[in-house]
């Protein structure tokens, strides 16, 4: 199995070179720090944090941004920087057992209304009797322990606020196949056992530094 695995890989890096080799062009078509309040969608929610602005805060919510007149390519790079913010609880628990954890809180992204990705974030940290795991980098429901494939943490924005890892930090980044003149993205959360008391306090997320390169394959 280990060396089925092995070969697996090997084959998916050299379709990875290969492609890369056939690049003819990569274009920034669109960035944003939201730095510049001119630049942000007028719709949505902002605010500061750690002296940076950033599009949010969300809670069990979506918003959708739609592109137009892109020009002529084959894939598009999407990257942003995804902040999970206090309590989030991952994938969840039983309920009857652990009558305090929430969950699953889920978070996702389309493309062009298909769905491309959905997975779970949770900042609770375990101990020798109980962890609330979380799915990314995976899809729901896979297992990983809390934070796995986080850049950073930092202090939290509301209900954590006090906790230097109350919120984490996540460098996304992929190539997505796409070759339309428009493009529509839309991000979500479905929170499960929302909070009675301020749910955008208690688990909210917020995105940064969006940015979408169009490529072109020769």
């Amino acid at each position: 199995m280990q060396n089925r695995l092995k070969l697996s890989f090997v084959i998916v890096l050299t379709i990875f070179n290969s492609c890369r080799q056939e690049i003819e062009n990569e274009t920034t078509f669109y960035s944003n720090s939201f730095e510049n309040i001119h630049q942000i969608f007028s719709d949505l929610p902002h605010e500061n944090y750690r002296n940076s602005r950033v599009l949010g805060r969300f809670n069990d919510s979506d918003f959708t941004i739609k592109f137009l007149d892109m020009p002529e390519h084959n894939y598009i790079r999407l990257s942003f920087d995804l902040l999970i913010h206090d309590t989030w609880d991952g994938n969840g628990a039983n309920l009857k057992e652990y009558p305090r954890a929430g969950g699953p809180d889920i978070w996702g992204k389309e493309i062009d209304r298909n769905w491309l990705f959905e997975t779970t974030f949770t900042n609770q940290n375990c101990n020798s009797n109980f962890c609330l795991f979380q799915s990314y980098p995976d899809s729901y429901p896979f297992p990983h322990n809390p934070r796995t494939g986080s850049s950073s943490s930092s202090r939290g924005v509301c209900f954590w606020q006090d906790r230097t890892d109350g919120t984490s930090r996540y460098d996304i980044e992929e190539i997505i196949p796409h070759n339309k003149q428009q493009l529509e993205l839309r991000f979500y959360s479905k929170i499960g056992n929302i909070s009675w008391v301020d749910p955008l306090c208690d688990e909210s997320w917020s995105i940064d530094n969006l940015r979408i390169n169009t490529i072109t394959l020769e």
